[in-house]
Order: C-alpha cells, then structure tokens, then sequence
C-alpha cells in the first residue's frame, strides 16, 4: 500500500512537469449535510472512463473508492477520527497513465441530528373538532417515524410525523373543556430505531366548548312584505356551516328552514302561525359542527309591522272662483290669482280671435274681419270688467254688465271662441 502511494505521488508530480496533460474531473456529494448515521454519495466524474478513483480527504490519505460511492457518517468520523460536530473537506482525482489533477474540493458536515419542530392547527378548537400535529425533523434528517405525546401522559408512538386528532382524543379521563393540552414530539431516523431524536419544543392546543353564536339583524322593523337578513355568527374558533333559526314566543316556536348561516326572509315568513301585524317577533339561533349542536344565541328582536299603502289621489284644489249670480243682492268674489288667472285666458282668446281673423280675411272679406274684431273687443272688455271688482252692488248697472256677459256668451257660441 505504502508503494502504492509513493507510486501515485510519483505519478502525480510527473503529470505536473508535462502541463498537467490530464484534464480534472468533477466532484459532486449529494447530500452536503448528514447527520452520524446518515450517508453521502460521492461522484468523481471523469472526462476518460475509468473503474476507480481517489479521494482525498484533509489530514488524510488518499483513498480508492469507487467513482461513485457512498459512506455514511460514521465511517467518515472514523477515518478521520473526529467527532461531530464535523466540517469535512474531500477532493478527487484518477489515474489514466498519469494521476490527474484534484478537481475543486466540496464540504461534508456531519451534525449532531438536532431535535424536531412540533406545530399544531389550528391552536384553538372545540371539543369535537379536529387539530393536525406537525412534527418537523431536520431538512438533513432521513426519518423513519415519529411520535407525538402530551405532557399530561398520553402518547400517539412510531407514526407519521403528521397527525390529526380530536380535541376529546387529547383530555384524559379526568379532563373536561376548556382545557389547554401541551403537546410535544421527537422522531427517529433511518436504521437508528433504537436511537430516537432528543425531544421538540412544546405546543398548546386550547380545546374549548361550543359558545353560543351571535345573531344580527340588518333591520329590526320591517312591514310584512319587506325583507330583513339574519346573520348567525359561530365564535372564531369554530367552522360551521349549517346554521338553525327560530321565532319564538311565550308558547310556541317555528323552526325556519336551515340553509346556511344567512337567511333573507320576509315578515311574514317570521309569523308563528295566523298572526297579523303589528307584532315583535323573537328569533334565536344555533350552529351544527360535527354533528354536535351549539347552545343557542340571544333573543334579538323585529318588529313586523303592516303594508304601507301609498296614497295616489291628487289632494283636492283649495282655490274656488265665484261667479256672479243672476239674483239681485248677490256678491261675487274673485281673488287676485284667480284675476290674472282670468287675465291670461282672456288674452289667450283674444290671440285666438285674432288669428281666425287673420285667417278669415283673405277667405271672406273684409266685413265678416271688422265683425268679428268689433265682438273680440266688445267681450274683452265686459269680462275684464266683471273680473275686476271684489264686490258688486245690486244696482242698474249691475244688471247691464250681466246682459252684456250672457251677450257675450252667446257670441262665443255662436263662433266656437272664447271670449
């Protein structure tokens, strides 16, 4: 053996007097991190075939191994007689006629295996919900199980290093919700079964009871035909999605339809039974999560009160125009907004008459146009003139203006105009 080096060395500085003809080959360690029991594989890989290669460990000799071999921890502890934990530097190099160069040299740490990560989630849940147990070994650790246990003494041995449980599966005999269980694990590695990991960090799982839920209402008056929506609310803690609502009174209750946590209902779907508005409905709810049912929320109150009716009748007109009777003695009274309103008809007509007269002239002369401009002016006149008095006496000259407007009147009818 102890020519056989001498030979390689040889070899080795006769390669760098001729320029290092031999190109280096590439080393590969897969993986970079092992613990003492865990295992490298090293790769010298060559530019030429070749059955065998030399590694050079520091503060070691070489050693001829296989191209591609792999050695686990202690074996490295060994051969350089250390212990962990350890930093090891390894190189390689092969022989074709000549020994080649060194390629660039990798690190192998070998470490101490470290104990686990523990988590849970979710941290807090009811008595029959479920949790999930993470126990989380070293990225460099190859696991064969792990093991869960709680402090207060029960144990889940040699499984996955995941785990779902109940919160009931983490109290004891003797324990009851609410309760606060601390959880820890440790695992243990590949062909080490008798040599478990030291022990993770612990984790705390609040096991609760079911709370009642909380009940809101977006309205709380509403007629019959409105709409109100209910919001039955679990604690945070909880994910349920059946929800159940009830209306109830003094004595009776009416189990509304369970379809989720968020009803939209109308008043009338709130009644207990041949009710009518007005009437305070009482509504309560509860939530359902595996198959256990929750205590039920507080009463919260809607008042269901009855169809508005909306009135489309226009209100009735408070102005009332007087007009003068025929009766000796009587008075007429016109305000003054009925006066312009008078005012504005009689121009309207008088517009009116004006542009039949327009019309009428080139059709039927200029006699029936002075006519009918004469009888437009004349019924003017009178009715501004009765229009215009608050108050009228029984006098002659009352009874003149009444013949004149009855005259009047008959000229309007006479030409389908006012006048």
């Amino acid at each position: 053996m102890a020519g056989y080096l001498v030979f390689v060395v040889f070899m080795t500085v006769l390669s760098k007097a001729r320029g290092e003809d031999l190109a280096a080959p590439t080393l590969s360690v897969k993986p970079e991190i092992i613990t003492e029991s865990g295992s490298v594989t090293l790769h010298c890989q060559t530019p030429v075939p070749v059955s065998r290669c030399l590694y050079s460990f520091k503060k070691a000799p070489f050693k001829t191994m296989l191209c591609r071999q792999t050695i686990n921890g202690s074996e490295l502890l060994s051969l350089l007689n250390i212990n962990i934990p350890a930093e090891i530097n390894v190189a390689c190099s092969y022989l074709n006629a000549t020994a080649s160069p060194l390629s660039e040299k990798k690190v192998i740490s070998v470490r101490d295996p470290g104990p686990p990560t523990v988590s849970v989630h979710p941290s807090v849940i009811p008595e029959f919900s479920s949790v999930t147990l993470y126990c989380q070994p070293p990225l460099y650790v190859s696991v064969s199980s792990c093991s869960f246990y709680t402090l207060s003494g029960l144990e889940w041995a040699r499984s996955s290093c995941t785990r779902t449980l109940r919160g009931s599966d983490l109290l004891k005999n003797d324990q009851s919700a609410p309760a606060e269980v601390q959880v820890k694990c440790y695992y243990t590695e590949q062909n080490e079964e008798m040599s478990p990991s030291s022990h993770s960090d612990k984790a705390i799982v609040a096991v609760k009871v079911l709370a009642p839920p909380t009940l809101t209402l977006d309205l709380s008056v509403i007629t019959e035909m409105e709409r109100v929506i209910l919001h039955c609310r679990p604690p945070s803690y909880v994910s349920a999605s059946l929800c159940n609502f009830y209306t109830v009174s003094a004595s009776d209750e009416k189990h509304l339809e369970a379809t989720g946590c968020v009803q939209n209902l109308t008043g009338s779907d709130l009644f207990l039974g041949n009710e009518s508005p007005p009437i305070e409905v009482q509504i309560q709810c509860l939530y359902t999560v595996n198959q256990k049912t929750s205590p039920h929320s507080d009463k919260r109150t809607i008042m269901v009160t009855a169809t508005k009716i909306t009135s489309t009748t226009s209100p009735p007109s408070t102005s009332t125009l007087f007009y003068p009777e025929t009766n000796t003695g009587t008075q007429a009274h016109v305000t003054g907004s009925e006066t312009a309103a008078h005012d504005s008809d009689n121009l309207t007509a008088t517009n009116s008459l004006i542009k039949t007269l327009v019309i009428l002239l080139p059709a039927g002369g200029v006699a029936v146009g002075c006519v009918l401009l004469v009888v437009t002016f004349f019924c003017t006149k009178q009715r501004n003139a009765i229009f215009s008095v608050a108050e009228i006496q029984p006098d002659v000259q009352q009874e003149e203006k009444l013949t004149e407007a009855r005259s009047c009147h008959f000229a309007d009818n006479i030409f389908k105009q006012r006048c």
